[in-house]
């Protein structure tokens, strides 16, 4: 009986360890994908901020390159319009990754004066642009990400002097096309909005998309994220902190605000998870896969070692007792007074038991059946004690 019991509980303990081990490696691999995932999100957003960094460095560069020409002075002291800034923009974006730079002269009181992408001009932008009525106010360099009438862009704005008199600014405006189009060389696919507060002032969207009332920064944003924003809407995800896993993607967010800390541009970035390296976690699966398989092995070995004990101790008590019961005297184990084993020919002679449990439930001690004669054992011999 004992060698199934022991049996009984090593199988108990190999399905209780494989179910712990299952719960453990769930844990284990969910936590590492966790910590890959997190690690990507951190990732994707430094490239982000390094690639706005660049960019409005670039800008700023071809910005200061324009406000030296001469041609520029005179168009903003005299208000001639003989400089094409559309030539300009055309030859930046045959010459380089540049291929959406516009480019606008404002005057010292904030008003446009020309435009490269539109023949639009004499509109005052101090009153719908921090940036500029700043500009007016202390003319320098400034270097901003904002939103206007027409998109959300980085804008460079270099200031015109003659001599010491403001003439007014150079303002190159460039897009985050580029940045998305990088992103998606390195895995990840972007979105960019501006806020949904807005809404109203975008009256020339270039884009021409919205979604939730969010302006869409971007010429040709990629078509999943736009069916995605479409069906979830924008709010699930510009509350992302690290990052959100939905639909085989995660997504992580990137955010900036304007000059007076309110939400102004909403970056969204995805990456297919079927992209992602997570070899990491199949390693771990597979360690924990070759330990299992030497637990459970080392168990199959106890167990079968254990049985073939126990097998092999049943056999000899066995064949012991069959010794036993050809003896024609009685022959009985005691464990004190106790009646432990007793062969065959016991039963002969107490023929009113059947097993030596009855005789124990019945009787209390075999002492009870000794004859008191000198060199035999008697009931209160100390042995019996």
């Amino acid at each position: 009986m004992k060698k199934y019991i022991n049996i009984f509980l090593i199988i108990v303990s190999t399905f209780l360890f494989l179910f712990l081990a299952e719960r453990t490696t769930q844990f284990i691999v969910e936590d590492t994908k966790d910590t890959i995932f997190k690690d990507l999100a951190q990732e994707s957003k430094k490239l982000l901020v390094q690639m706005i960094e660049d960019k409005q460095s670039n800008t700023d560069m071809i910005a200061s390159l324009i406000a030296t020409s001469e041609k520029v002075t005179e168009v903003l002291k005299k208000r001639r319009e003989d400089l094409n800034l559309q030539s300009i923009s055309s030859q930046l974006k045959e010459t380089t990754d540049y291929k959406n730079i516009w480019i606008q002269l404002i005057d010292k009181h904030g008003v446009n004066v020309q435009r490269s992408w539109t023949k639009k001009q004499g509109d005052s932008l101090v009153d719908i642009r921090l940036d500029v009525a700043d500009m007016v106010q202390n003319p320098r360099k400034i270097s901003t990400i904002s939103v206007g009438m027409f998109d959300m862009t980085f804008k460079s704005m270099i200031p015109v002097f003659e001599k010491e008199l403001y003439l007014g600014h150079v303002e190159v405006v460039s897009h985050f096309s580029s940045i998305a189009k990088t992103l998606k060389k390195n895995g990840y696919d972007l979105i960019v909005l501006a806020d949904k507060s807005y809404k109203e002032q975008i009256i020339f969207p270039f884009s021409q998309i919205f979604v939730d009332d969010y302006y869409v920064a971007l010429l040709e944003p990629a078509e999943h994220l736009m069916e995605t924003l479409e069906r979830y809407g924008v709010e699930p995800f510009i509350q992302i902190d690290d990052y959100l896993q939905k639909d085989g993607r995660i997504y992580t967010y990137f955010k900036i605000d304007d000059t007076v800390g309110n939400p102004m541009g909403h970056f969204i970035i995805s990456k297919d998870l079927d992209t992602i390296d997570l070899s990491k976690v199949a390693d771990i699966k597979n360690n924990i896969a070759l330990l299992v398989l030497f637990v459970v092995t080392l168990l199959g070995i106890y167990g079968y070692v254990s049985y073939r004990h126990n097998s092999n101790i049943t056999r000899q008590a066995n064949f012991y007792k069959r010794i036993l019961d050809l003896s024609t005297d009685i022959i009985v184990v005691l464990e004190g007074y106790r009646l432990k084993s007793a062969n065959k020919t016991f039963f002969k002679y107490f023929t009113q038991y059947s097993s030596v449990s009855d005789f124990n439930t019945k009787e209390h001690c075999i002492c009870d059946y000794f004859e008191e004669e000198g060199g035999y054992f008697s009931k209160n011999d100390s042995l019996l004690q």
